[in-house]
């Protein structure tokens, strides 16, 4: 887990992040449509009539798993837990 004062792009995960950014900067949303036909049906969710339609940014099944590292990094876990648990979590 982060400390406290640390910042995301700190974190080794934000490096391999940026880095899988770089890799698919030039990659064309044709491309991606064009390689995973469902891509639509696997990047869109329908969530309390709102529809989230990710599949037309330029990401994968990769991109979220470096989200979800830096997340795990960055203590994002914890501080849910803590926030639920009804512990103070904005010191300011």
């Amino acid at each position: 887990m982060a400390s406290a004062t640390a910042t995301p792009d700190t974190l080794p995960a934000w490096q391999m992040l940026s880095q899988h950014a770089q890799a698919l900067k030039h990659v064309h949303l044709k491309n991606l449509f064009g390689d995973d036909p469902g891509r639509w049906q696997h990047f869109t969710r329908q969530v309390a009539g709102l529809t989230l339609d990710l599949s037309k940014q330029r990401w994968d099944d990769d991109t979220l798993e470096h989200l979800l590292a830096l997340a795990q990094e960055a203590g994002v876990p914890g501080a849910i837990e803590a926030l639920l648990s009804g512990k103070r979590v904005n010191v300011s």
